[in-house]
């Protein structure tokens, strides 16, 4: 199967998925493509060169874990205005990013929370 149709299958996933990208295990840009009538944050350059360094010093990180923590599935970065999914599979690692809205009532509430807590030491 094609890359490219893997990445318009990750769109079809869930009306909420803004943009997809797919990297092999050097992490290179392999596909990717925003969903139609969403906005980019970033220009095509910046989606590179983002590409070519946080995904492996994050998922890189993370695989070294996995011999005590089991199999890494995946893992989310939350930012105000959109949220980041990483998930490994095989060789390859899949990148969504959703609207804020799609977080779960569990990860809000604990978020909320900590930002909270954390206010008392700012």
């Amino acid at each position: 199967m094609e890359i490219e149709s893997i990445v318009d299958d990750l769109l079809r996933v869930d009306k909420g998925v803004r943009y997809v990208a797919v990297v092999d295990e050097d992490f290179h840009l392999l596909a990717s493509r925003m969903r139609e009538g969403k906005m980019t944050m970033t220009s095509d350059q910046f989606d590179r060169e983002f590409m070519s360094v946080v995904p492996p010093v994050i998922v890189g990180g993370a695989h070294r874990l996995m011999d005590y923590c089991g199999a890494l599935k995946g893992m989310m970065i939350r930012y105000e205005k959109v949220v980041v999914a990483l998930f490994s599979v095989g060789h390859y690692v899949a990148i969504l990013s959703f609207e804020p809205a799609v977080e779960t009532p569990f990860l809000n509430r604990i978020g909320d929370a900590v930002e909270e807590v954390m206010k008392k030491i700012l």
